[in-house]
């Protein structure tokens, strides 16, 4: 969400403070109407264009849309559940890095009980191979890095 600063403070410091701190956009009194709203339009553009920009995954014939949480494998969807759901965002999102079980676990079980343990991983692990692969035997997606970890192999483009 954008942050616009809206203040009679025109000390330089304020400015810069409000800036670093996270305001898109800082605006000291007196101020002009319509450059107040041409400035909220310009910032609201932006945002929206970033925000749009960045909901859709694509590797190989998946299309993970992050809006709403739907994966496409060659044009048809795959249902998921909420765990193998996070479990392909986490890989498509951190893409050809290798990640341990326990780095994968933790982003996973954030907040989450702990009923979750490194078999547990492995098995929802081969469900998506299995909805997402050819061969879910010899894995393109998913590899596994024995002693490490998993990979997600492929490269994934943001849009």
């Amino acid at each position: 969400m954008p942050i616009i600063f809206l203040t009679a403070c025109d000390d330089e410091v304020n400015i810069i403070l409000g800036l670093d701190i996270g305001a898109d956009d800082y605006i000291t009194k007196p101020f002009r109407v319509r450059e107040l709203i041409s400035r909220i339009k310009a910032i609201q553009r932006r945002f929206k264009s970033s925000e749009n920009n960045k909901n859709i995954l694509k590797c190989g014939d998946l299309i993970l849309n992050t809006e709403t949480a739907k994966l496409e494998n060659k044009g048809e969807d795959i249902i998921l559940s909420a765990q193998e759901y996070k479990l392909i965002l986490i890989f498509m999102t951190n893409a050809k890095k290798v990640m341990s079980r326990e780095e994968i676990l933790n982003k996973l079980i954030e907040g989450e009980g702990s009923y979750f343990d490194t078999n547990t991983l492995s098995v929802y692990i081969k469900r998506i191979r299995d909805k997402i692969e050819e061969d879910s035997s010899n894995p393109e997606y998913i590899k596994t890095k024995r002693g490490i970890g998993y990979e997600w192999s492929l490269e994934v483009e943001k849009e």
